[in-house]
């Protein structure tokens, strides 16, 4: 189902080009009576033209739509992905935090790179993550202040570096997934620009050849208000109210 802005825009485009399609005979025949035969051949061929104009503008405008959502659709995985090991490698980073608490304090702590809270947002707990490898490195396997218990550095780092190489690829697939979403959200708004324009110039011709062939009510139908870019007054009143929660 498309979005809101997209699926009123389109139930006006078929109200309109289908009273363009059903009419297009009456309206030749009454311009004829009154401007002869060439003048409403040429008013039948284009208002065939302006409602196979309106269609194929309303069918690309659905179509950016769908690649749209279809995009926010993949979108879901690689940001479920980049979570998922962000949070276990603040796991492993949480659990060295507490092993160097126990075994050293907190100018171990603090050297290792943790101040505050440990982070949880992805990219602050690559960054962290890194800043500690860095400080693991420099650190040799020896006794700490309590008896017996002795901090290995490669304990920590060896499994906690492939989950930041996972991570940093997660954010990278994220960061890839943004700048796709990015770029059909701008193809839709500019297909979404071109409906309007051209469901307000062929809307309002047809709803003027209504009128002159003697329809008005269905003119009057047809007939957008500038209200809402392209959306007819009809639709805009078959809008569901809610009511606040």
């Amino acid at each position: 189902m498309g979005t809101k802005e997209v699926t009123n825009r389109d139930k006006s485009m078929r109200i309109v080009a289908a009273a363009g399609d059903e009419s297009v005979e009456r309206v030749r025949d009454a311009m004829c009576g009154d401007y002869g035969q060439e003048a409403a051949r040429g008013v039948e061929v284009a208002q065939r033209a302006v409602v196979a104009r309106l269609r194929q503008t309303g069918a690309a405008m659905l179509a950016a739509d769908d690649a749209h959502r279809d995009e926010q659709a993949d979108d879901a995985e690689p940001r479920d992905e980049r979570d998922a090991v962000a949070e276990e490698a603040r796991g492993r980073l949480m659990t060295l935090r507490d092993a160097a608490q126990l075994g050293f304090g907190d100018k171990t702590v603090a050297a290792l790179g943790f101040k505050g809270e440990t982070p949880a947002d992805p990219a602050a707990v690559l960054r962290l993550g890194n800043d500690v490898l860095r400080a693991l490195a420099k650190m040799k396997k020896g006794p700490t202040r309590i008896p017996d218990y002795v901090f290995d550095p490669a304990a920590h780092s060896e499994p906690l570096a492939p989950l930041l190489k996972r991570l940093d690829k997660a954010l990278g697939n994220v960061a890839a997934e943004a700048k796709q979403l990015d770029a059909t959200f701008v193809a839709k708004q500019k297909a979404i620009g071109e409906f309007d324009r051209v469901f307000s110039r062929s809307a309002n011709l047809i709803s003027a050849l209504l009128a002159a062939a003697g329809e008005d009510e269905l003119a009057r139908r047809v007939r957008p208000t500038g209200r809402h870019p392209g959306v007819l007054p009809e639709v805009e009143e078959t809008e569901p109210t809610t009511t606040p929660q």
